[in-house]
């Protein structure tokens, strides 16, 4: 019997897989499977890449309009140092300290009061606000008594840039 060694007579098809169409048909299948994920992975990644640059560009933009609203806020007090009254503002490249018009919000008497205000990072614990009330403290200082406030835990580094050059 031919059928029996393999010949076949023409015109009738071969019903069924051979066992290497089969291994062939299950490498690339693997193959693709293994093509699309790595595509999510890769996907997934650069989206959390993405969020977390945009919720850090979020909370530099919230930062940043803090401090604007303080600076625009800036208070003229004056601090005697050596004698003489000078405008209490120190403007340091990682520092910067200013009185503050009163801002309505929060505790009463203070929130009614010029309040001094020194923002820097302070290692381990972010951008932080020192507060100080020279109502409370009996003086205008240039240095800052208060309690530290922390503004954003996730600065690690700030810094101020100012139109005038600083002093000799």
């Amino acid at each position: 019997c031919d059928a029996m060694n393999g010949w076949r007579p023409e015109g009738r098809s071969q019903h069924g897989v051979t066992l290497l169409e089969l291994v062939i048909t299950l490498t690339m299948v693997s193959l693709l499977a293994l093509i699309a994920a790595q595509a999510i992975r890769l996907g997934s990644r650069s989206w959390e890449r993405g969020e977390k640059r945009a919720e850090a560009e979020q909370r530099l933009r919230v930062v940043s309009e803090i401090l604007t609203q303080q600076v625009a806020s800036l208070h003229p007090a004056r601090a005697l140092v050596d004698g003489k009254p000078v405008l209490a503002f120190q403007g340091l490249p990682e520092r910067i300290f200013f009185y503050s018009a009163p801002d309505g919000q929060g505790p009463l008497p203070y929130s009614a009061m010029v309040r001094g205000q020194a923002y820097f990072v302070d290692p381990g614990r972010g951008l932080v606000v020192q507060e100080s009330y020279p109502l409370v403290e009996g003086a205008v200082a240039l240095e800052p008594r208060g309690a530290l406030h922390v503004v954003e835990p996730a600065v690690i580094r700030v810094r101020f840039r100012y139109l005038a050059p600083p002093p000799p």
